[in-house]
């Protein structure tokens, strides 16, 4: 009865900012009945939702991969720098292990992250 394409322009429409009452109002103009239009809202709510959800996603995996490698990137600074004798500590080396892990930890998490994001 109902197209999959009518179906993603309702679904694109309720993305954009118009309201329920006006696709049910469309729907009812249409001559559908109210059970199968509780059921064509039910199926735009579910997939705005799932749009949503993923755009989320999507943002926290890029934001954990950009900060991964930006501790990453100061762990190797501050190990390079101590062991080429760039920071004045005396007869001292600093390991920093705890960002390196912590940024290579982070940047997997946001890689296995966006690859389930849709």
């Amino acid at each position: 009865m109902i197209s999959n394409e009518y179906l993603d322009s309702l679904v694109q429409r309720k993305i954009k900012g118009e309201s329920y009452s006006s696709i049910k109002e469309e729907l009812k103009s249409k001559n559908i009945e109210d059970e199968k239009i509780q059921e064509i809202l039910r199926n735009v709510d579910r997939q705005v939702l799932r749009i949503e959800v993923n755009k989320s996603n999507k943002a926290k995996s890029t934001e954990a991969k950009i900060v991964g490698y930006i501790l990453l990137i100061l762990g190797l600074i501050l190990t390079f720098g101590s062991f080429l004798g760039l920071f004045n500590i005396g007869n001292y080396m600093i390991i920093a292990y705890g960002p390196i892990i912590a940024g290579i930890g982070l940047i997997v998490f946001g890689y296995s992250r966006s690859s389930r994001v849709k």
